[in-house]
């Protein structure tokens, strides 16, 4: 068989049932590959970003669907709320700027009402440990997985003080320094209603 002869037979083969099986290995090993491999780390967290791109595309403003109050007060504060009316008043995010808009601190407030509620308390620890894993570095993030993964979960074991906090087991609140940006747990209010605050800000 000469060169063009084994040309032609290697095309041919494609459109055979050999070759067609061929091609369904390599699509698997290339599939097989794509999942097996890392997702890209993220770069930086929210604190340091800008605030109107993180707006954007963000997935904890898109996903949470985060709509400003108003606009932002002299001290670079801007408030936001969940659009939908099921959640609006339930929960409450703050981000201060600097002056060229990158984001300095941001602040989480959800009232214990949503945490304890039986069947809506999942999305409450939902965007607080959204929250925990967005805000702060992926360093500092880090550092909060014991926090994040307790509040996903959901456990009734205290595992820490700003996790008794947040089930509303541990009446003061904590100051949490981290590897460049600081947290602080407390209890509070929120028009009235008890709540729980997470802040993160960075150093």
């Amino acid at each position: 068989m000469n060169a063009l002869e084994c040309r032609g037979a290697g095309f041919a083969g494609v459109a055979t049932g050999q070759g067609a099986s061929m091609l369904k290995r390599l699509a698997l090993i290339v599939a097989l590959l794509a999942f097996a491999a890392p997702a890209p780390a993220r770069a930086a967290g929210l604190i340091g970003s800008d605030l109107a791109e993180a707006r954007k595309t963000s997935d904890f403003f898109t996903f949470f669907h985060l709509t400003p109050t108003a606009p932002a007060d002299a001290h670079g504060v801007t408030a936001f709320r969940p659009s939908g009316p099921e959640f609006r008043d339930l929960v409450l995010v703050t981000a201060t700027t600097d002056k060229q808009g990158r984001i300095t601190a941001m602040t989480l407030m959800i009232r214990r009402s949503f945490i304890d509620d039986p069947v809506n308390g999942v999305f409450a620890r939902d965007i607080a440990k959204s929250f925990l894993g967005d805000a702060p570095s992926p360093a500092d993030a880090a550092l909060l997985k014991p926090l994040i993964d307790a509040i996903q979960s959901g456990t009734r074991d205290l595992v820490s003080p700003e996790y008794a906090i947040f089930v509303g087991g541990f009446d003061a609140s904590i100051d949490h320094p981290l590897a460049g940006e600081d947290l602080r747990v407390a209890p509070t209010t929120d028009d009235g209603q008890a709540a729980v605050l997470f802040s993160i800000e960075t150093r």
